[in-house]
This record gives C-alpha cells, structure tokens and sequence, in this order.
C-alpha cells in the first residue's frame, strides 16, 4: 500500500471514528490508521467493563456511588483515597496528559461514569460526525 493512499484512507478513517481526544492529539492520529484503531480498540474495551460495572449493579438492584477505572499496567503503592472523592465530579492523575486528560486511573461518580466509559456508545451512536466538523481542514491535509 502506497503512503498517499494511506494518508488518504487515515483521513477517511478519522472522519468515520473521531474519539473524545485531545485536539492537540489529532494532528498524529489522523497520520495512523493504527492509532485510530488502537485507539477504538481501548473505547470498546473500557466500554465491556463498563457493561460489567452496569450488569452487577442490576444483580445488586442500586447504582454504585462511584466508579474506579484503572490501566492493567499500573502499580499501586497505597490504595487510591477513595474517602476524599465526594460529590460530583472526576478524579484523574496530574501530569502526563499530552494535552488532555491522564486516562492511566479515574474515579467518577456515578452519574459521570457514563460519559466516561461510554466512549464506544458514543462511537456507535453518531455523535462524533458533529465533532468532527470542529477539527480544523488543515488536520487532514496530506
């Protein structure tokens, strides 16, 4: 496969699956079609645990108060402080964000979780033709 074409085929690829990415980010990921799938690949894993957290709500018949997200990868020194979540809101890791947010552990509360670990709901559901729009026309030049 020539170059030219895949550039022109990661552009067809982003316009189809545009993710909640940093903008800073896109730049790169519309030069790699495996960064795009990679980076699918990871909604639709979130998305399967998810479904897990939503299943054992169902068996125990009340939502969670909050839910904890967390890379395979990480090494954990101490608990996380769970006690000093309270409220409304997301706790995610300081520093090694590339311009967005560290995804390496999160803690949500319930009602955020969605937004979230929903990602691949979203890709499935269309929103993302609308934010695509906003990418700027100079992210998909060759």
């Amino acid at each position: 496969r020539s170059s030219a074409k895949r550039a022109r085929s990661d552009a067809e690829v982003l316009q189809q699956a545009r993710g909640n990415t940093s903008t800073m980010a896109w730049a790169d990921v519309v030069r790699s079609t495996e960064a795009i799938h990679k980076r699918l690949h990871d909604f639709y894993q979130v998305d399967r645990c998810f479904r897990l957290v939503e299943a054992e709500e169902e068996l125990r018949g009340h939502r969670f108060h909050l839910v904890m997200g967390a890379r395979i990868d990480l090494l954990w020194l101490a608990p996380p402080p769970l006690h000093l979540m309270r409220g409304r809101g997301i706790w995610v890791p300081d520093g090694q964000d590339w311009g967005g947010l560290n995804d390496r552990w999160v803690v949500l509360d319930r009602s955020s979780a969605g937004v979230w670990f929903g990602r691949w709901r979203g890709v499935l559901q269309g929103f993302l033709p609308a934010e695509l729009q906003r990418i700027p026309k100079e992210s998909f030049e060759e």
